[in-house]
């Protein structure tokens, strides 16, 4: 499904510097405009085969929406449609996070945006639905498929991560498809509850072994320096761009783990701050890097972590048309994917 140069780069550029400027709600509103823009718009992309690199997207690191541009990029115009959808999407945010940090160190304070929020929730709120309902049609169309969607809808409403969620749904989809589940359902309950436990400790473990490594090179690097080096902001941000899962709001457990408990590098109030900015700013949540890099290192500072914390996302999204091709290839595989489609739409 991956053809090349059928999208001029300008007008990707035009387009997602639009998204850039107007998506404002967060990760599903992001996408759901993609889709409103890129599937019923511009006929670019089938609903099909965008939900697959929804749930895609989804199977590894990275800021959703962000990898979503970036990807779509990819596959209307190669990789340089790639770099220039993923650029001008996340340049907007970066830009207006970065004046927004150098207002902040000059008064000391987030500038009030909450009448405007007001005004905007409604909409954002109506194209999330009206997305929903389009990829809802798409995604679960079979008896299994309304199943694997309940599923998931239990597993998030009693607090199970949504990762765990996913891979929850694409094991009940290939099971629910490929093999019988009334002959197998004793089997079918313990292999769920067994894969769910391995998903969240092997998630865990990997991400702190990944973590622990960065952040081992990140000390040994800088431990002759009291100041916070260009070089210990990029490791951070590039950890955090590496295995970072699932939305860009997890980015702030990370932060508050590591730079205002751990290395104390900001403040809790100026942590609440950046949140702020990061949710009065369109675009991707992670430009909120940007304003805390600005607090670091000025700048320069800013520019760093913004490089790093996107530059992990447009190398995995190279693996995404292979990893779904490979899961169309057969039947279990494709099975997997639509179970995990059910369960991002919901």
């Amino acid at each position: 499904m991956m053809e090349k140069n059928k999208t001029a780069l300008g007008e990707l550029a035009c387009l997602f510097l639009k998204l850039g400027v107007t998506a404002f709600g967060g990760p599903a509103a992001h996408i759901a405009m993609m889709e409103d823009e890129v599937v019923t718009r511009r006929k670019w992309i089938d609903s099909g085969h965008f939900l697959d690199m929804v749930g895609a997207t989804n199977l590894i690191p990275g800021p959703n929406s962000t990898e979503m541009a970036i990807h779509i990029g990819l596959l209307r115009a190669g990789w340089r449609g790639a770099v220039v959808a993923g650029a001008c999407f996340i340049i907007p945010a970066v830009t207006l996070t970065t004046c927004l940090a150098w207002l902040y160190v000059l008064s000391g304070s987030v500038p009030s945006m909450a009448p405007f929020f007001r005004g905007v929730k409604p909409a954002v709120i109506m194209i999330v639905l009206n997305a929903l309902w389009r990829l809802g049609r798409k995604g679960i169309k079979t008896y299994s498929n309304c199943i694997v969607a309940c599923v998931a809808v239990f597993l998030c409403i009693v607090g199970v991560n949504p990762l765990a969620c996913l891979f929850f749904g694409g094991v009940l989809g290939l099971l629910l498809n490929v093999v019988n589940p009334a002959k197998h359902f004793l089997w079918l309950c313990v292999g769920l509850v067994n894969f769910g436990f391995m998903v969240v400790n092997g998630v865990s473990t990997c991400t702190g072994f990944i973590g622990s490594f960065f952040h081992s090179a990140a000390l040994s690097a800088v431990q002759k320096t009291e100041s916070v080096s260009l070089f210990k902001i990029m490791l951070f941000f590039l950890k955090v761009g590496a295995i970072l899962y699932g939305s860009g709001y997890v980015l702030m457990a990370f932060i508050e783990e590591e730079l205002v408990i751990s290395n104390q590098w900001i403040s809790s109030s100026q942590l609440v701050d950046a949140i702020a900015v990061g949710q009065l700013t369109p675009g991707p949540v992670l430009s909120t890097a940007a304003f805390i890099g600005f607090l670091l290192a000025g700048m320069s500072g800013a520019f760093i972590a913004a490089v790093s914390i996107f530059a992990p996302s447009f190398l995995f999204v190279g693996v995404l048309p292979l990893l779904i091709d490979r899961l169309r290839a057969s039947k279990m595989t494709s099975a997997f994917l639509d179970g995990v489609n059910s369960s991002v739409v919901v």
